[in-house]
């Protein structure tokens, strides 16, 4: 099992065409490209991903964030022709009363008994307003994104941030950007190929300091190092990693590149960028590895057998059910089963004898 043909496919501007797939090739078929992204949904539910799931995305503000700061760092130029930055304010035609100086649209002033005149006012920009969303739809339907000038002008902090650290600043400015690496995983146990791709944010010139690199810009709300290795995890962050170096390496065998960086910034002001900057470990890119090679042979052999499994089963078969018990949570076993915790439990203590004759007074 091993990666084979791999080629660089050349800098790639915008994410769609990176992920876009041959036309009439779905999931599930021999010449569906896998990525990172593509392997962790599928290694988590092969037929929820086979079906369709995720294919559907949404636009979030992290994405929409994230997007943003890549085309302005990586991609500048391409700025104008992919986004539309919707102006600050607007200008609408109103009717002012030349003696109380009232604006309204009326034609006339009751109060004033008297005709108004035509007043241009200028507006703060509001979506639902007529003209801003007619303006709005027209810039949407040349292709491009609309944001407000408010989200710009945090974007440019952004950059700002990432420019002003000289190390950044170096590896943004001497990288090769969005590079997209190509090549095919050859399954021993099916013999299939599958056809798998990567897109590389930073790849620095291989004469310089950072010669030993490939990097990964990320944005999050929170950088912290103390909770990255869990972020990494959760996301696939190993997966992309590995599966990066490992293709890098197929296709130019003859550079040494060992470390894999994190540049990482917070996606709020001020925008910080974490410093050192984080590299996975040996132990970190082989738990990657053994992930993506894992989910690989599982799909090689979905494809091969025409089963495609649900969640992995994690209750005691039964028939066609599987039994899930509470004894995996914490707060189970903490209170013995017992909704409000165990009971303490008094010794027996017998009552004293009684008599039931009253009691006579001598």
């Amino acid at each position: 099992m091993s990666i084979v043909k791999a080629k660089f496919a050349g800098q790639v501007i915008l994410y769609e065409a990176y992920s876009r797939q041959e036309e009439g090739v779905n999931r599930g078929d021999l010449g569906y490209i896998m990525s990172r992204s593509e392997l962790t949904e599928f290694a988590l539910n092969p037929r929820r991903w086979k079906d369709g799931y995720g294919l559907e995305k949404k636009d979030t503000k992290s994405t929409l964030w994230g997007s943003l700061i890549d085309c302005l760092l990586t991609s500048p130029n391409t700025f104008a022709s992919r986004y539309a930055v919707s102006p600050e304010t607007y200008f609408s035609e109103k009717m002012k009363c030349p003696k109380c100086g009232s604006i309204t649209d009326a034609k006339s002033c009751r109060a004033c008994k008297c005709d108004r005149e035509k007043f241009i006012a200028e507006k703060p920009w509001d979506a639902k307003a007529g003209q801003c969303q007619e303006w709005e739809e027209g810039e949407e339907k040349t292709g491009h994104i609309v944001i407000k000038s408010e989200l710009k002008k945090q974007a440019d902090l952004a950059v700002a941030a990432i420019r002003s650290n000289p190390v950044t600043e170096e590896l943004f400015s001497t990288s090769d950007c969005q590079v997209m690496i190509v090549g095919f995983w050859h399954d021993e146990a099916t013999n299939l190929e599958i056809p798998i791709r990567c897109l590389i944010d930073l790849v620095p010139p291989v004469s310089g300091q950072h010669g030993k690199k490939i990097g990964d810009f990320k944005t999050a709300r929170d950088g912290n190092p103390e909770k990255w290795a869990r972020v990494v995890n959760d996301e696939g962050y190993d997966v992309q990693a590995a599966l990066i170096m490992d293709l890098y390496k197929a296709a130019r065998p003859d550079e040494d590149r060992v470390d894999f960086i994190h540049i990482i910034q917070e996606n709020v002001f001020p925008f910080h960028v974490v410093s050192p900057i984080p590299a996975l470990s040996a132990e970190f890119l082989e738990w990657g590895r053994a992930k993506y090679k894992a989910a690989l042979r599982t799909y090689c052999q979905c494809i091969a057998t025409g089963i495609w499994p649900s969640y992995k089963p994690v209750g005691m078969p039964f028939g066609q059910t599987q039994i899930i018990s509470p004894d995996t949570l914490w707060v189970y076993r903490e209170t013995a089963g017992m909704v409000d915790g165990p009971q303490p439990q008094t010794p027996y203590r017998e009552e004293p004898e009684t008599s039931d004759k009253p009691d006579v007074g001598n």
